[in-house]
């Protein structure tokens, strides 16, 4: 969770690796485990505050 003052936040484009992708105007099932997105590590580490 962002703290507000805590400097900028990422916003969810720059966290995410891969996509919800839609099929028939329904979000498509991934064919991997999960929901077919993963979170960009390099991201986090550059807004890490500890």
């Amino acid at each position: 969770m962002h703290q507000p003052g805590a400097g900028p936040a990422p916003s969810q484009p720059d966290l995410a690796v891969g996509a919800i992708t839609m099929q028939g105007g329904r979000v498509a099932i991934p064919t991997g485990p999960g929901l077919g997105v993963d979170v960009d590590r390099d991201v986090i580490e550059r807004y890490r505050t500890r």
